[in-house]
């Protein structure tokens, strides 16, 4: 099996995606993810600001996976991804519900807090903007308008990532992380 040049975080977040950060230091995270566990996202996040390294979204980045996504040094994305911020709720964190443990109100707040204060530091709006932004419905969002916001700093093309184009080619044609695992695991 060839070694990718990213870390890919595809499908639900969860403690692998946080090993496989762990292992990569120097590689940079490709972002497929409607989101997940909300403490393996913010490990992550926490891995990334100890080893800085790019973050790319090809498809989308919703919830958990949209933070991981900011936290990123360069941030690009493909043209037609998107993007999903919400309020975190016991239902959104399926780590929680497994486990049995439910989350207070109190200890969503500092998620949320959290969250918003990352998505902060890696565009140009402010805490309270994307606290607002987020409450309620949430707010989902195209490449263009991420880009507006300053999450989103480059389109991904063949000129600004060659390293990665070939590789997101591959990622791209699979419908489903398994899919992609079984494809690896035929030719390899």
């Amino acid at each position: 099996m060839t070694e990718l040049p990213f870390v890919p975080i595809i499908g639900e977040i969860n403690d692998a995606h946080f090993l496989a950060t762990v292992a990569s230091p120097d590689k940079p995270l490709l972002v497929h993810s409607g989101g997940g566990d909300a403490e393996a996202a913010r490990g992550i996040v926490e891995m990334l600001a100890i080893s800085p390294r790019d973050t790319i979204v090809v498809g989308h980045a919703y919830s958990s996976a949209l933070i991981i996504f900011a936290a990123g040094k360069r941030r690009f994305a493909t043209p037609r991804s998107r993007f999903l911020f919400h309020e975190p709720s016991q239902s959104s964190d399926k780590s929680m519900r497994r486990s049995g443990m439910a989350l207070d109100a109190a200890e969503l707040k500092v998620w949320f807090d959290f969250a918003a204060k990352i998505l902060a530091r890696g565009s140009a709006r402010t805490p309270a903007f994307w606290r607002r932004l987020g409450t309620g419905e949430g707010a989902y969002f195209s490449f263009d308008r991420a880009l507006e916001l300053g999450l989103v700093q480059e389109k991904l093309t063949r000129q600004s990532f060659e390293p990665l184009y070939r590789a997101l080619q591959v990622i791209e044609a699979c419908s489903e992380t398994a899919r992609c695992e079984e494809d690896s695991e035929q030719s390899g």
